[in-house]
């Protein structure tokens, strides 16, 4: 299973809020030059996040973005969930029930590593010189 790049920008995206929003809400401005990812994609990817209940906003002056959940208790199998299981898998004439069995199995292995690692898990790591 490759992770979708909205995937792996939304975790980088929650690392950088998570780090910088002691001071107060942080603006998607500010996120996107941090990264280098553009404003729009960015205010895709945060909508969706926005719905599950991982982050809210604020509008107008000093208005932004916050993690509503502590890092420790955000799993990054939750966050990859919300942008790669938004199709059902295609079915094609070749997949046979071995093959899909297969993969099955490898996503759920991928998700588990994933559901054992935390936000905060990711910022500690990123932390380190």
């Amino acid at each position: 299973m490759a992770i979708s790049l909205k995937s792996k920008i939304a975790v980088s995206a929650l690392i950088d809020l998570a780090t910088n929003q002691e001071t107060g809400s942080v603006s998607l401005d500010s996120i996107a030059a941090r990264l280098n990812i553009s404003v729009p994609n960015l205010q895709k990817i945060f909508l969706r996040l926005r719905e599950q209940g991982i982050v809210s906003s604020r509008q107008g002056p000093g208005g932004g973005y916050k993690i509503c959940i502590s890092p420790l208790d955000i799993k990054l199998g939750e966050i990859v969930r919300i942008f790669e299981l938004q199709q059902p898998p295609s079915r094609s004439p070749i997949d046979v029930n071995t093959v899909h069995k297969l993969f099955e199995e490898i996503n759920l292995d991928v998700f588990k590593t994933l559901d054992d690692l935390t936000l905060q898990s990711l910022i500690d790591k990123n932390s380190r010189p």
